[in-house]
């Protein structure tokens, strides 16, 4: 299980018709009831996406009933195509990673994250040295150009590739998880959270859940939501920016925990094992 469909989609209505909107797919729900009553076993991207589907197939979990974290792999990216993007942010933004604290997003600019606030953030920090670094593409790009117009500490440099990205990360200081708290974020870990930890960014998330838990236990990151998100948001990245030995450290712990847990070819090597042992045990006369 990567999503939790089609629950999901009733988080797009509005609240007084969800029970409408749950009545019309109805056959969407049943389909899905029925896979899992018919599955010989449920994997799922985390413990509570296993749950879930149990909670479908109607039983107890089994002993072949298993969590796989989404892997997300090392890139090991052309040092040629590196040395061209780290030149581009340079010459381009005047990025080189020697002044102050940079705080970076890379994603959709969609209406899953709360981007509203980081710029809000941004504007309260003007004149701290700190500086954020927005990329990605999407339908509220243009309008977080508008709410950063005027302030020389946002870069929105539009969607980047995978070289500009992994040269980013290393002028970078701070990965930003500025996502709403909705119930399939706040039980997953979001693919942007893992790329940060693959980069050593420590991260500062808006969301509780699965991710506050992770970044709290691991001391690799920071929970600045909900409640006073523009408040705590400023605070955390003043504090980090004050304390370089602990962002240090906070760095080395975030890649740490990547290698642990998330490495695409562990996660995935560990996935593959479990497939060949259940196809092996696959009772006689299953197709």
């Amino acid at each position: 299980m990567r999503d939790l469909w089609p629950d999901i989609f009733l988080d797009h209505a509005p609240a007084p018709l969800r029970p409408l909107a749950r009545l019309a797919l109805a056959p969407l729900f049943a389909q899905t009831g029925e896979a899992f009553r018919l599955a010989r076993a449920v994997t799922g991207i985390t413990t509570p996406f296993v749950e879930w589907g149990l909670r479908l197939a109607g039983r107890q979990p089994g002993p072949e009933d298993r969590a796989f974290a989404m892997g997300y792999p090392s890139r090991e990216v052309d040092p040629g195509l590196l040395v061209e993007a780290r030149a581009w942010w340079k010459a381009t933004h005047g990025l080189d990673g020697h002044a102050g604290l940079t705080a970076i997003f890379t994603g959709s600019f969609g209406h899953q994250v709360d981007l509203d606030t980081v710029i809000a953030a941004a504007r309260r920090l003007c004149g701290t040295g700190i500086r954020f670094v927005l990329c990605g593409s999407g339908e509220n790009l243009e309008r977080c150009r508008r709410r950063a117009a005027g302030l020389d500490n946002v870069i929105l440099p539009g969607w980047v590739d995978a070289p500009r990205i992994q040269a980013l990360m290393e002028l970078a200081y701070v990965g930003l998880a500025p996502y709403y708290s909705r119930v399939d974020f706040l039980n997953s870990y979001p693919n942007k959270v893992l790329e940060y930890l693959s980069g050593g960014l420590p991260v500062l998330s808006a969301m509780e859940g699965l991710v506050g838990e992770l970044l709290q236990e691991n001391e690799c990151g920071e929970v600045y939501g909900p409640g006073d998100s523009l408040s705590r948001l400023s605070v955390s990245l003043l504090s980090l920016r004050d304390a370089p030995e602990r962002l240090h450290a906070m760095s080395l712990r975030a890649r740490a925990l990547f290698e642990a847990r998330f490495d695409a070819d562990r996660v995935y090597g560990e996935m593959a094992t479990y497939l060949q042992t259940a196809a092996r045990s696959q009772p006689r006369g299953m197709a």
